[in-house]
């Protein structure tokens, strides 16, 4: 199980929802997320 490096806070959480609000209809949203490397 992977888990992000940075866990995001309400603030940032609250921005990409009202991203993703104002973009919906209107262009494709693309995210990128960076998660750390599990061992083997």
């Amino acid at each position: 199980m992977s888990s992000l490096f940075d866990q995001p806070d309400e603030h940032t959480t609250s921005m990409l929802l009202e991203l993703l609000e104002r973009r919906y209809d209107s262009t494709s949203p693309v995210f990128c997320t960076q998660y750390a490397q599990m061992s083997i």
